[in-house]
């Protein structure tokens, strides 16, 4: 058994680590996050996946990701486990974070 779609989206605060998705009541989970950046401004961003809310160097999946002004997009897919949670921080203001995909709840 499975449910798709969009699961979670928000503006990501300038410089600080901050959750956009945690994975609960699946085995798991198939994720793209997609990071747009809206602002007039260069933006970067790291991308880790964790288990906590302030991950280290060694949960990043993307670092320092430069992504351009006025609608440039990063992707990251990858699959999560329960707990597991993307976490992002950016350079600067402007980026959305939309997180969409699969949560396998069964296997048939």
């Amino acid at each position: 058994k499975m449910s798709a779609g969009k699961l979670a989206a928000m503006t990501v605060p300038a410089t600080t680590k901050t959750t956009v998705y945690t994975v609960t009541d699946c085995l798991y989970a198939d994720l793209t996050l997609k990071l747009v950046n809206t602002s007039a401004s260069t933006v970067t961003a790291k991308v880790y996946v964790s288990v906590s809310d302030t991950p280290t160097t060694t949960d990043l999946v993307a670092f320092d990701q430069i992504i351009p002004a006025n609608g440039g997009l990063l992707m990251v897919a990858d699959k999560l486990s329960p707990g597991e949670k993307f976490v992002v921080e950016a350079s600067g203001t402007g980026l959305i974070a939309r997180v969409s995909g699969v949560l396998v709840t069964k296997l048939t």
